[in-house]
């Protein structure tokens, strides 16, 4: 009997050693998973955060954790942001444009993307924002991830585009050279409105 007792306590103690190297393995494969997410997520281009949603007498939103890329796109600190909301970090339009589009992604519970223009300490700067809510057990919005990228310098070219394309067009209508445009096939597509008074057509705004 007592060698019984002795054999399954030899077996309890293997069965403990067991357990406790998995769960160490498993602790370590958790922790290695949690610096590859870690890796990822600051490594990104796009700016990640994560705001924490109170539901007090109001709904109140607080920055909960952002990535590195963040920091470096908009001149903050985690530190100087963590736990505070956005009338905390913005000035007061900007602050009430974001909470709207908090508000926006809780009632439509699905993701949402706009374009946004901050003030922030490393200046003026338009992002693409897309914001998805995450729930709990209750399907109640407990939190919003969200990934901006800085599309400044797009929207800068864009402009530049659409001033050389005004300018372009107003040397075209004004020429006081008769200008046809037209497709690779011929087909006429726009006459400027020197080539209108050489043919002798209406012009672009007489009404037929």
């Amino acid at each position: 009997m007592f060698f019984l007792g002795a054999a399954l306590l030899v077996l309890l103690i293997i069965f403990v050693i067991h357990l406790c190297r998995n769960s160490k393995r498993n602790m370590q494969m958790n922790n290695l998973k949690l610096k590859d997410y870690e890796a990822i997520l600051n490594n990104t281009h796009d700016a990640i955060f994560l705001v924490e949603v109170i539901y007090d007498q109001e709904v109140i939103f607080k920055l909960k954790r952002l990535n590195t890329t963040y920091e470096r796109l908009t001149g903050f600190r985690e530190e100087d942001l963590i736990g505070k909301s956005p009338e905390e970090i913005l000035i007061e339009e900007e602050s009430e444009i974001v909470k709207s589009r908090y508000v926006k992604c809780m009632q439509k519970g699905e993701t949402i993307s706009y374009e946004e223009t901050l003030e922030l300490p490393r200046g003026k700067k338009t992002w693409h924002t897309k914001l998805t809510p995450v729930f709990d057990g209750n399907n109640r919005v407990i939190q919003l991830i969200g990934s901006s990228r800085d599309i400044t310098k797009m929207k800068k070219v864009e402009k530049n585009i659409k001033v050389s394309e005004n300018k372009f067009k107003q040397i075209y209508e004004d020429n006081p050279v008769g200008l046809i445009k037209s497709d690779p096939e011929g087909n006429i597509l726009d006459l400027n409105k020197k080539m209108l008074q050489i043919i002798n057509a209406p012009g672009k705004d007489h009404n037929n």
